[in-house]
């Protein structure tokens, strides 16, 4: 069993980063006015951040996990995105942990896991590639556990960890704002504080999942 968590930001800086067609403007601000400048700078700035929730244009700076229910979970952040996969591989090869091991995630069959597996393709870590699971029966979604048939329901990690009484990172960004969270800390260089974060994630994970499991080996 292995809990996972990934960080990710844009793959190029603001300065570099061209919008092309992903910035659409209200055709009420007049082209070349102050304020469509400003309203397209805006937008354009948004869309950046947006690349790092897209796999094909942004890049992982931390991954985070644990192979035991107890200790401390493993981290690791490193803005080379190829050599933290690679060090990702070589940790999971020597913990024997592949995609026939169960993968708990929070909303990672369709972000984190997806991720892994493409942005390790992308640099050509075939063998980390293969190891990340490909098919639903092979993970647990926490999120997927916590909505049962509320599928489209939108949880937060947080939310669900107050619910249950499960101490977490109360004070920290989630969702949409974590990409820029991110990026400002990448900025500064405080890889400790990328460290800590996504600790806080997979510790909070696996205690969800926890207590989902107690709570559904008490039913029967």
């Amino acid at each position: 069993m292995i809990y996972v968590d990934i960080e990710t930001i844009p793959a190029c800086r603001w300065e570099d980063f061209s919008p092309g067609d992903m910035v659409r403007m209200p055709k009420s601000y007049k082209v070349g006015s102050s304020a469509y400048r400003a309203e397209f700078q805006k937008r354009a700035r948004e869309a950046w951040l947006g690349t790092a929730l897209d796999s094909s244009r942004g890049r992982i700076i931390a991954v985070s996990w644990a192979t035991d229910p107890d200790l401390e979970p493993y981290v690791l952040v490193n803005p080379d995105e190829r050599a933290l996969l690679t060090s990702f591989r070589d940790a999971l090869v020597f913990d024997s942990v592949d995609c026939l091991s169960d993968w708990i995630t929070f909303a990672g069959e369709r972000f984190d896991l997806p991720w892994l597996r493409h942005r390790a393709m992308s640099h050509g870590v075939p063998d980390l590639a293969w190891r990340i699971p490909r098919r639903r029966y092979q993970t647990e979604d926490v999120l997927n556990l916590w909505a049962g048939t509320n599928s489209g329901g939108k949880y937060k990690l947080a939310d669900i960890a107050r619910v249950l009484g499960i101490p977490c990172k109360l004070d920290l960004p989630e969702g949409k704002h974590v990409a820029e969270f991110m990026v400002e800390l990448t900025i500064a260089g405080r890889y400790n504080d990328i460290a800590a974060y996504a600790k806080a994630d997979v510790v909070t994970t696996r205690a969800i999942y926890h207590r989902i499991a107690d709570n559904q080996r008490s039913k029967w």
